[in-house]
């Protein structure tokens, strides 16, 4: 288990996109799984950006053939109401989602293994 807490800014989100690939290369996933995992976590960051956290926090759990990351947004506003577009393509990419943006602090958890669920 792997967590990193970064300044909530845009420019911090792609140090969170390099620990997910990090722990998607641990994993052994495919490039394209390995992609998968680096976009919903993109996504997942700046869903939780609109919400104006603090920090950004990403726990990365990676195992043979899978990557379960929990991202959170400490300081955050809480909403019931998720960023439709970057949700579609969280669980376009992604084999598990949970998302809750009325939590304190709001979560996205995603989890991306070597194969597509269809």
């Amino acid at each position: 288990m792997t967590r990193v807490t970064v300044p909530a800014r845009s420019e911090y989100v792609r140090v969170l996109r390099t620990m997910a690939a990090d722990a998607a290369v641990s994993a052994d996933l495919s490039f394209d799984r390995y992609s998968d995992l680096e976009l919903a976590v993109g996504e997942a960051s700046a869903m939780l950006l609109e919400l104006g956290p603090e920090n950004l926090s990403c726990e990365l759990h990676p195992s043979a053939g899978r990557v379960e990351v929990e991202l959170d947004g400490a300081g955050a506003e809480a909403t019931s109401t998720p960023d439709e577009l970057a949700q579609l393509v969280i669980e376009a990419v992604a084999d598990e989602v949970a998302i809750d943006l009325a939590a304190t602090p709001p979560t996205v958890r995603v989890v991306v293994g070597a194969v597509p669920v269809s």
